[in-house]
Parts: C-alpha cells; structure tokens; sequence
C-alpha cells in the first residue's frame, strides 16, 4: 500500500500545473502568439463616453479648452503621481517580455503554425511597443530605452532607468516601426479584418 501511495504522490508531483499555463506552454503556438497581441489592442486609447471622448488628449492643450478647467494652470496643484502615469513601464515590459521570449523560439523552428501568422504577431507586438514609446516621447521626451525584460533587482532597475535623450528615443521607435513592417503582412491572418497590418505601421 505504501509503495503505491509513494508512486502515485511521485506521478502527481510530476504534473505540470493544470490551473495555470507556464510560458513554456503558452508561448508555443501561432494561437498562442495571437491572443497575447489580441491583449496588447488595450494600449490604444478609447473614443471614451462622449463626443468629447474623440479629441480628449487635446483637452486642456493649445488646441482645445475643454469646459471643466485643469489643475495644471492652478498653482500648486499639478504634481507627480507616486506610481504609474507616464513614467509607467508596464506596457513596455509586457511587449520586452513576448519578443525575448519568442524570437528565440521563432529562429530555433520551435513556434508551431502558419510561418507568415507567427511573423504578423511578432510584427504587432513591435508596433505596439512602438506606440508605447512613443506615448512616452510626447509626454516626457528623454526617456529609457529598454529593450528586455529586467529582474526585480535595485542596481539593474537603477542602471536602466537613465533617461535617453529624446532624438535616441524617436529612433528607437522607427527601429521598432522598421522591425514590425519587416515582420508584418500586407492582409492580416484570416479573420484579422480588424488587426494592425503593415500599412498601418507605414502610416505610424
């Protein structure tokens, strides 16, 4: 009885985790690749509730005054968030993590499905990280570049995090904008009517 128990404990240590799916896994198949851009459209920004929605990066600029007035022309009141805002590395990191991550499973022959669909999702994620630098540039001008994923270490995250100066950052984003047009298709995969194609990373 104690040798079954044994062996069963030992098979079911074995197990790979059934509730959650290791990048090992999930990283490995044209699917796969999809949903993980399908994820990234969520950096665009939205219409928002109302026909104001349409041109709110415009609100409060020297081209729009929008009807509520803004803390940044009231003394005092226009501060640096504590966490997140512009300074956030979040949508960055999550495109740094797919492409180091995929292309070397990409070049080894190792990502299973139709080569030019696993070609267009690498392609997106370049334009997405792309668009994410290029929020940065328009509402900090220097800025990091980085192009991997970091540790969770203080004197990496330090060394990293020095600002480049702006002119570095606009053309990192058109290496990115030149790597997704290599990458992309003309039409998206089947059923992409309303994907990212290589025209929309020309016209970015």
């Amino acid at each position: 009885m104690a040798g079954l128990m044994a062996t069963a404990c030992n098979s079911f240590l074995d197990l790979e985790p059934m509730s959650a799916l290791s990048p090992e896994q999930y990283l490995t198949t044209e699917d796969n690749l999809a949903s993980y851009a399908n994820d990234l459209y969520a950096i665009f920004p939205g219409h928002g509730e109302n026909e104001w929605g349409r041109w709110s990066d415009d609100n409060n600029t020297d081209n729009m005054a929008y009807m509520a007035p803004s803390d940044i022309f009231a003394p005092g009141y226009w501060r640096v968030a504590q966490t997140g805002g512009s300074y956030s590395f979040s949508e960055i990191y999550r495109c740094n993590y797919f492409l180091d991550f995929v292309l070397p499973l990409y070049d080894a022959g190792e990502i299973t499905g139709i080569d030019a669909n696993i070609r267009h999702y690498i392609g997106e994620v370049y334009f997405f990280r792309a668009w994410s630098y290029f929020s940065k540039l328009k509402a900090l001008g220097d800025f990091p570049i980085v192009k991997e994923p970091l540790d969770d270490n203080l004197e990496v995250l330090t060394e990293a995090s020095k600002r480049a100066p702006r002119n570095e950052v606009a053309r990192f984003i058109l290496e990115d904008l030149d790597m997704a047009i290599s990458y992309m298709s003309e039409v998206p995969p089947i059923g992409g009517a309303n994907r990212l194609d290589k025209d929309c990373a020309r016209l970015f």
